[in-house]
């Protein structure tokens, strides 16, 4: 394989336009070798049709004219076929006559000089398919297959023709194509070498004259024939650089003599301002030194006052702390006065309700008891009554018949006895619990109310203990007050000093930021000094070097 680096841009060129052309003809031809294939298969499957769909006919025809005689029937069947091989064969195809019946591949009259006879896979393969037309391959050539079945001979009309008969126009129109294609490229590539020779011989000369430009010589280029506009535009642009290039080049050896003189002056003065650079720096290490020391003290100074202002500020903290806290227990001390005062109110009310209570417990007590009294005397009452109820029946039973009704009304009523002494029993039962519930909520509340004047003693005393509190908390406020004014007035005074002795931190921290100013300047403008030096010493390399550039370009 070779490398595309390798190729002049003329061998490019004509290689690429005889690969597009091979590409086109090969394409062009490729397409229409397959389209006439197919136009020709279609047109050949039609005709094929055509002709059996008319054998069909015609036999149709010749069974109903001989219905009684089935030889002369079939030798005229046989003479129509001969008739169309011979028209096929002035059309130009080649054509074999087959009939197919019970698995049979028996050829008709016109065509019992071919010897074809296919496998039983292929005669099966034939018999499956429709009437139609089908392509099918038989001892190893291709056959275009027309099949109909005709029952006025009870088997199937086979027309065949071999691939080579019905594609024989299109292997010619290939061959002459294929001629017609390797004409087309030969010619195409001997235009194709003239035109790249009239693109590529102009740029030739072109590289021969940049070629000259690196020996000096600035001559224009003159090109004779120039077909190709763009060439032409090339040519004088070419023509119009090497024109520029040549002022550029007197301009520049004008230019390296100013930058040497330039340079010369440079070197002299740099060599002076590096002198004076060092006067300068000296001078201004010592004042740095002194402003160094000014501002040591004064930093003292000023941590010693910071100290004392800090230690100051913690006291007025403190201070202001203390004050908070005695204002906010005045304040918690009065609001609890107060809600003790809500509460002793709360607690005498409390204490009516109570009492009230008690009374009416009392009262309930004294009811429970009339109560439990009369039902023990309701118990006596039904016990009697029971008794006079037995007599009533033992006086009922010694009357005889006439005392019977009495009887029974002395069993209602000693029925109803035993009944009132069921439910008083219950009844005692449940006063009896109700009493001595009453009893506990009575002695209950005659401990609480006790309870609660004794609470009410406490909160009293409580009361007037937070007085003697507040008292005292508003008395210590004072006090706090009278310090912080003390101390504030204390910490202005410091505050004053911090003033005073920032103000010499920055006058001393002026001093020294402007002396190391100045000392850095001075050693800035040292070192500036020598890339100026240094610079005009690079200027004057690069003039030379320039110039001998210039002179070996010429040589």
């Amino acid at each position: 394989m070779f490398k595309r680096e390798k190729l002049t841009m003329g061998q490019q060129l004509t290689m690429m336009m005889l690969i597009i052309l091979s590409i086109t003809t090969i394409v062009v031809g490729t397409v229409n070798y397959t389209m006439s294939k197919d136009e020709l298969l279609s047109t050949t499957k039609n005709r094929l049709a055509r002709e059996t769909d008319m054998i069909k006919d015609i036999a149709a025809n010749l069974d109903f004219v001989y219905v009684s005689d089935y030889d002369y029937f079939y030798s005229q069947l046989e003479r129509t076929i001969d008739e169309q091989k011979q028209t096929l064969t002035k059309d130009g195809l080649t054509s074999f006559y087959y009939r197919l019946a019970d698995g049979n591949f028996t050829p008709f009259k016109t065509s019992q000089d071919q010897n074809l006879t296919p496998s039983d896979a292929v005669i099966t393969t034939i018999t499956e398919q429709e009437d139609g037309v089908f392509e099918q391959t038989i001892n190893g050539k291709a056959y275009l297959i027309a099949k109909r079945y005709l029952p006025e001979i009870e088997a199937n009309y086979l027309l065949l023709v071999p691939e080579t008969s019905y594609l024989a126009p299109i292997v010619t129109m290939r061959t002459t194509t294929v001629i017609i294609s390797v004409a087309g490229m030969i010619l195409g590539s001997v235009l194709t070498v003239l035109f790249v020779q009239n693109i590529t011989k102009p740029l030739k000369q072109l590289k021969a004259g940049m070629e000259r430009i690196h020996t000096g010589d600035f001559s224009p280029l003159i090109l004779k024939k120039i077909y190709t506009p763009e060439i032409k535009s090339l040519t004088e642009s070419y023509n119009f650089m090497v024109d520029e290039l040549d002022t550029i080049f007197s301009q520049l050896k004008q230019s390296i003599n100013d930058l040497t003189k330039s340079g010369q002056h440079l070197e002299k003065e740099s060599d002076q301002m590096i002198d004076r650079s060092h006067t300068l720096t000296e001078t201004t290490r010592a004042v740095e030194k002194s402003a160094e020391v000014t501002r040591t003290h004064t930093e003292r100074t000023q941590t010693i006052v910071t100290a004392a202002t800090t230690s100051l500020q913690l006291s007025k903290d403190h201070l202001s702390e203390t004050l908070h806290f005695t204002e906010s227990m005045n304040t918690a001390s009065s609001t609890g006065k107060k809600e003790l005062d809500d509460l002793i109110e709360q607690l005498a009310t409390f204490k009516t309700e109570l009492t009230s209570m008690q009374q009416e417990l009392h009262e309930v007590l004294g009811q429970v008891n009339h109560t439990y009294n009369l039902t023990g005397a309701i118990q006596i009452i039904s016990d009697q009554t029971k008794l006079l109820a037995l007599n009533a029946s033992i006086e009922a039973s010694r009357a005889g018949k006439e005392g019977q009704g009495f009887m029974v009304v002395a069993r209602e009523v000693s029925k109803l006895a035993e009944e009132t002494k069921a439910i008083t029993v219950n009844m005692f039962d449940h006063m009896t619990k109700t009493k001595q519930m009453t009893t506990s909520a009575v002695s209950t509340s005659d401990l609480l109310v006790e309870h609660h004047l004794g609470h009410v003693e406490t909160m009293k005393q409580t009361t007037d203990a937070f007085d003697s509190l507040l008292d005292t908390i508003k008395e210590q406020t004072a006090s706090i007050h009278v310090i912080e004014q003390d101390v504030s007035a204390l910490f202005e005074r410091f505050n004053e000093l911090t003033n005073v002795s920032r103000k010499l931190d920055q006058i001393a921290e002026d001093n020294h930021q402007h002396t190391a100013g100045m000392s850095q300047l001075a050693i800035s403008h040292k070192e500036e000094t020598a890339m100026v030096h240094k610079e005009g010493a690079n200027i004057l390399s690069f003039a030379t070097a320039l110039q001998s550039l210039i002179d070996s370009f010429k040589s």
